[in-house]
This record gives C-alpha cells, sequence and structure tokens, in this order.
C-alpha cells in the first residue's frame, strides 16, 4: 500500500489521504479531498500551493486504484525459498521476474513475517502454489485445503529416492511423512521435467492422474568464455554433488586418474557425503564443500567440461547452468535436463555411470573434439519466461 509521509505535509502524505478518502467513499472523495485542502491550506501553505495539494491527493487515488486492480488479477498465492542457494530457491528467483504479476509472493526470510502475509493474502487467492517441501510447506497446504482452494506442488526432488541413493539410514531421514503427506494432500503435482515426471508416475501408481511437469528453463548461453578459458593450460572438470553417493563424483576422479598424460584438474563442489574424503584425496581435486551459487557460476566460467555422473537427477539444474556458462557436458542417461537438451552426441552421455573406462574415453574424446556442441536447439523454446507461461497456465487448469 502507499506508505505514509513521515515530514509532515508532503506529497506522500497528500496521495495517502487521497486514497484514504477514496476508500472512504467511492462516490463522494472529490469532496473529501477539496474539504481537506482547504481546512488544511494554513498548515501546508509554506510547502505548496493548494493546487498542487490536490493534485497529489488525486494521484494518491490513480495509484490506489491501480494497486487494487492488480491485487483483484492474482489468483496465485506461490509459496518457496527466494533467498537460498538451493535448487528450489534458484528456480523460484527464476520464476519471479515472470511470477510476480499473477501471484501473491513474499520473499522476506523471517518465519513470522512469512507466516502473516500467507495468512493474509491465502484469503485473495483461489491456488496456493507450494515450491519445495519443508513442515512450513505442508502445514500450509493443508490450511488452504481446508480454505476450500486448489493446491499445487511444484516438485524438485522426490526425498524417499534421494535417501536409498545416498545410503542414509533410517533414522536420519528427515521430512519422511511429510513428503508422503505433501503428495497425498494437495490437487496436482508438477514435476520439474517431464522425465521427472514419468519417473514418480511409475512410482506412485496410486496418485498418478494428479502429476504433470513443466521443464525448469534456461535463460542464455554465455558468449564471451572462450578466451577466458583457452587461457589456461590446463583442462579443468567440474562437477556438482561433492561426496554425495548418487552423485557418482568418486567415478569420475577414477577415470580422471586414467588420463595421467594430460594435464587435468577437477573441481568438486559440494557437501562431504560418503565419498567425500576419498575424492579429496585425489592430487588433481579442488574441492570446495560449499560455494555461494555465484561462486559456482564463476568456477563454471573457467571450466571446460561439466560431469554430472549421477544415478538420477530429477532435472539437474547445473547441467543448463554449465551450458549456459560455455562449458562441454558430459552427462549420464538418466538425467531430466534431457527433457531440454535435445542436441546432444554419444559422447556425451554416459550409459554406465560406473564404467570407468567408459567415463575416461568420453572425457578424452571430448578433451580432443574441435567441435562445440550446441545441445539446445531452440533456446527461446525453454526460456524461464516460456516456461513460466506453461507453469501459470497449469496452474489456472488446475482452478477449473
Amino acid at each position: 500500500m502507499i506508505q505514509l509521509g513521515l515530514n509532515g505535509y508532503d506529497s506522500k502524505l497528500f496521495e495517502v489521504k487521497g486514497a484514504t478518502f477514496y476508500e472512504m467513499s467511492k462516490k463522494l472523495y472529490p469532496i473529501l479531498i477539496l474539504q481537506f485542502a482547504l481546512r488544511k491550506r494554513k498548515e501546508y501553505s509554506t510547502k505548496m500551493k493548494i493546487g498542487e495539494a490536490i493534485k497529489y491527493m488525486f494521484g494518491g487515488v490513480r495509484k490506489y486504484k491501480k494497486q487494487i486492480g492488480n491485487i483483484k488479477k492474482k489468483k496465485i498465492y506461490y509459496m518457496g525459498d527466494f533467498c537460498s542457494d538451493t535448487g528450489p530457491a534458484i528456480v523460484n528467483r527464476n520464476y519471479y521476474p515472470y511470477m510476480k504479476e499473477k501471484c501473491f509472493i513474499c520473499k522476506n526470510k523471517n518465519k513470522l513475517i512469512r507466516l502473516i502475509h500467507f495468512l493474509f493474502y491465502i484469503r485473495k487467492s483461489k491456488i496456493l502454489l507450494v515450491s519445495g517441501l519443508s513442515k512450513f510447506h505442508i502445514k500450509s497446504a493443508k490450511f488452504a485445503k481446508k480454505k476450500n482452494k486448489k493446491v499445487v506442488y511444484l516438485m524438485h526432488g522426490y526425498n524417499k529416492m534421494e535417501y536409498e541413493l545416498n545410503e542414509i539410514s533410517e533414522e536420519k531421514r528427515g521430512l519422511k511423512s511429510e513428503e508422503d503427506e505433501m503428495l497425498l494432500t494437495v490437487d496436482k503435482i508438477i514435476c520439474v521435467s517431464e522425465k521427472f515426471c514419468e519417473y514418480m508416475k511409475k512410482q506412485r501408481k496410486d496418485i498418478v492422474s494428479k502429476f504433470d511437469f513443466v521443464n525448469n528453463g534456461i535463460e542464455s548461453i554465455e558468449s564471451a568464455v572462450e578466451e577466458q578459458k583457452n587461457k589456461n593450460d590446463f583442462f579443468t572438470v567440474i562437477s556438482t554433488g561433492g561426496g554425495k553417493k548418487n552423485k557418482n563424483n568418486l567415478a569420475v576422479c577414477k577415470a580422471i586418474e586414467k588420463l595421467n598424460n594430460y594435464k587435468i584438474k577437477y573441481i568438486v563442489i559440494g557437501e562431504m557425503g560418503l565419498d567425500g574424503d576419498k575424492i579429496k584425496e585425489y592430487n588433481f581435486v579442488e574441492y570446495h564443500s560449499y560455494l555461494s551459487h555465484r561462486e559456482v557460476l564463476g568456477k563454471m566460467k573457467k571450466s571446460d567440461l561439466y560431469i554430472q555422473n549421477s544415478c538420477f537427477e530429477t532435472f539437474g539444474l547445473a547441467i543448463i547452468e554449465a551450458i549456459s556458462m560455455g562449458c562441454e557436458i558430459l552427462i549420464s542417461k538418466d538425467i531430466g535436463a534431457l527433457s531440454i537438451i535435445d542436441c546432444i552426441g554419444e559422447n556425451n552421455i554416459i550409459k554406465n555411470n560406473k564404467e570407468i573406462d567408459e567415463i575416461s574415453n568420453k572425457i578424452e574424446k571430448i578433451m580432443n573434439s574441435k567441435n562445440r556442441n550446441k545441445y539446445i536447439s531452440n533456446i527461446e523454446k525453454y526460456t524461464w519466461k516460456e516456461e513460466a507461461r506453461k507453469l501459470k497456465n497449469k496452474l489456472l487448469e488446475s482452478e477449473e
């Protein structure tokens, strides 16, 4: 809403007064504005003329009407993390510029502020979009359902699968019941890739009709990176996911070790997991247990090849970011991002992510190749703006 001026009679104060009079009476507000301008004339005359005061008050009415009009247009409450460097938060930030006109969004970190914002604006919304999994999100989803709102879950990952692939013991598995509650509570589940959607349909046949997808997007391809990459006298490979078992970065280390006749540096970014200590033992490895998103992109920009050797990725946003930063890619066949990577050759796909010789041979072929892959034939088809349009359409369909 329009903010009250704090310096006595200034333009902001008159704008607020105009909006207040309009809210008091949609028919009589012009009379209320004129009487206030006349009645308070002596108090503000040293700062502005009566005509200016009236102009500011009517300007406040116009601004207020516009704000009210924008609120009426909004049907969706978009709930998610917009602040951290997690995958869901990065997705949310990319969607934000194209969703904010249609959605109520709270970007504040403070839990109390988020709760107050939600309780106030969910009343004005018809649809709740929950992006990512947390206890707060599942409670909000249940509350919205009780208020007869349609609830849609933007699903970035499947904890059950992650726990199994990373060999995490039962007692250390968080949000176990909440994940199942979320899937059963919501009206619709939008997966972040077509491949992930097909996987979930097989896993959860009991709710198969709920699943749909909108692929994560891409913004642009970095063009001015070749000069910087070519300054290095060694070949730089980079992977995210750290030492997590399901990322299989240890297998990449073993594959690079076989290429000892080349100068190769391997940058690994992510939490230690079960394989972190073993990965750090290799003398060609540069290990970072944490880097900010901006720092990760900076490392990618200076790297030649990005490898994602995962058992499964629901999407793999880092792959798309690596392409955007001008990296060649080598990825396993079970990657959700392959839903939009439509120009990839056999030498850029790992068929068996535990087969060291295959990984090693394909790294060598990419190193010696003089041709750069385009990877995505039509960037415009998969921009964040275009994917946001698809997401909004899916949300509004759920209202019907």
